[in-house]
């Protein structure tokens, strides 16, 4: 591993302290403290602490290997020579010649048993090629004997063709004749035929002993050939030890003086190995205890970094919080907002289940109210609001409004009933609704329409509600805490703000008493040249919170 300098930790440096570290947090033990560590085995180059480098044993190894094969040299001749030395006390070959020569004594005991077993086949084979004569002899002896013309294999059946054409067909003399004639020869050879199929069988199993054993007789030949080149290597190697013997003029004495050396060389050799080791163990010990002093030191270095850290952070923590209380005032919420909520959701729910008749009947604009101190504006093309309600726009003018409104209105009443009474299931959250807001549930598609009717009573019980509850706290409250978002309105505009709420529900009132003519005729009834007139509109609280989070401009 390379030599880094810490100061500030590298990478490696913190993965080393981090493996010594307990769960206890960084540089912790499990008392929670830290040891001390020595400053004096802290290795500092011009300021900066080193970690220690380990030593490399590759060098070690190289030199103990080579001591080794030069110890091991010495030991292989001091045992030449005292093979030697014992040859000449106990008179007797060196041990590799007496190997060789065994072998060969071995080689040659394997080589007379096969030659033996050679022989016994042999015999078997000569009695096998006899029997093979004799039987050749009788068959041919026998073959003679049988007319020519006369086949062994169809000789029955020849027989009953002659006894049948004698029988039943009418013969000249000549012709009479000589059928008998054949009839007879056929009659004399079928015991012939027999004895000539008894042989040839015999003579087949004679064949096949004989062919297994000059297959026998082969492989003891291989075997042979084999042995014979494996004695005739050990009788090499004989000769080579023998003319060796013969030219050495062996002294045992300077051999004597060599084994001496050798033992020798051996022990210094030894003691050098000895010494390789303890050095290098020396250099191991003094890196383990300055890698422990300096893992100790790290870990000091992490601690004091981590404090610093945390420090840092619950700095951060506390300024941003600060931020956060002074940023965000008291939260503004409308009275029954929930249950409004809850009641126009039913409310899609339940119209979900009107027939085409119905719908035309039911369909009506969304209400929008404005909040006190806003008002919107109603631009010639109101696509842009077309994503806060469901209703489909018509055309420019009035005339294209009218018109498809007549014509829903018309095809409506024409078209027959799609769907029958027929009987409704409602989920589990749906019936807790029906039963929270104290409702009757529908069972059928006939109840429906009765049921929106309550349930717009409803609203407009909640709407009510709300409008008690924004009343209340201004006329008893004298004093007012101002909230910290900048929504405060000033004394000054709360009538206005009075006046723009009543007329919203005054405008609610007559866009339901012209909704069956159509969502928009109201807007669409106005002349030409007043597209562009500002009208009072009411918003929903989903609506101009969908307003404010799309950031466009409501008026008041």
């Amino acid at each position: 591993m390379a030599e880094t300098d810490i100061e500030p930790p590298t990478a490696e440096a913190v993965a080393d302290a981090t493996a010594t570290q307990s769960d206890f947090g960084p540089g912790h033990d499990a008392h929670g403290e830290l040891p001390p560590y020595d400053e004096s085995l802290l290795i500092r180059v011009k300021g900066r602490v080193k970690k220690p480098v380990k030593p490399d044993d590759t060098e070690r190894n190289i030199t103990i290997d080579k001591l080794n094969a030069e110890i091991k040299k010495h030991h292989d001749r001091m045992a030449e020579i005292k093979a030697l030395e014992q040859s000449r006390r106990t008179r007797t070959a060196n041990p590799e010649v007496v190997e060789h020569r065994r072998a060969k004594e071995r080689l040659q005991g394997e080589w007379k048993a096969v030659l033996q077993q050679k022989m016994m086949i042999r015999e078997d084979f000569q009695r096998a090629q006899t029997e093979k004569e004799v039987l050749r002899n009788e068959l041919r002896e026998i073959r003679n004997k049988i007319p020519r013309g006369t086949k062994l294999e169809t000789i029955e059946t020849d027989i009953q063709q002659l006894e049948f054409k004698l029988e039943h067909e009418s013969l000249s003399g000549p012709e009479e004749k000589k059928a008998q004639q054949q009839l007879a020869n056929l009659v004399a050879a079928r015991p012939l035929s027999r004895q000539v199929a008894m042989l040839e069988e015999k003579l087949k199993i004679v064949e096949d002993r004989r062919a297994s054993a000059k297959e026998k007789l082969d492989q003891c030949d291989a075997v042979l050939s084999t042995i014979k080149e494996q004695e005739q290597t050990e009788q090499i190697a004989l000769d080579e030890y023998q003319r060796q013997r013969e030219e050495a003029n062996v002294d045992f004495p300077a051999l004597q003086v060599e084994k001496q050396e050798c033992w020798e060389v051996i022990q210094a050799l030894k003691t050098k190995v000895v010494e390789v080791r303890d050095e290098f163990n020396k250099q191991y010990q003094e890196w383990q205890l300055q890698n422990k002093h300096y893992s100790i030191w790290l870990r000091h270095e992490k601690k004091a970094q981590y404090e610093e850290r945390q420090k840092q952070r619950e700095m951060r923590e506390a300024d941003r919080q600060a931020d956060e209380e002074a940023a965000v005032g008291p939260t503004i919420s409308e009275p029954f907002e929930a249950e409004i909520f809850t009641v126009d959701q039913l409310l899609t729910y339940l119209r979900k289940f009107l027939t085409t008749e119905e719908v035309a009947v039911k369909l009506e604009e969304k209400q929008i109210e404005v909040p006190q101190g806003l008002k919107a504006f109603k631009k010639k093309n109101e696509e842009d609001l077309s994503f806060f309600t469901s209703v489909q726009k018509g055309g420019k003018g009035s005339k294209g409004s009218k018109a498809r409104a007549a014509s829903q209105t018309v095809k409506a009443s024409a078209a027959p009933p799609t769907e029958s009474k027929r009987k409704l299931q409602h989920s589990l959250e749906t019936l807790k609704t029906f039963m929270t807001l104290g409702i009757d549930v529908p069972q059928n598609t006939t109840e429906i329409a009765t049921t929106i009717e309550k349930v717009e009573a409803k609203k407009e019980e909640y709407l009510e509600k709300r409008k008690r509850a924004k009343e209340a706290p201004s006329s008893s409250a004298k004093t007012q805490v101002l909230p910290a978002n900048g929504n405060h309105v000033p004394d000054e505009e709360e009538e206005e703000e009075d006046k723009v709420e009543v007329d919203g529900d005054a405008e609610v009132d007559e866009t339901e008493a012209g909704q069956e003519n159509g969502v928009e005729d109201a807007a669409a009834s106005e002349p030409a040249g007043a597209s562009t007139k500002d009208v009072e509109i009411s918003l929903s609280v989903d609506q101009l919170s969908t307003a404010v989070a799309l950031k466009l401009v409501v008026c008041s």
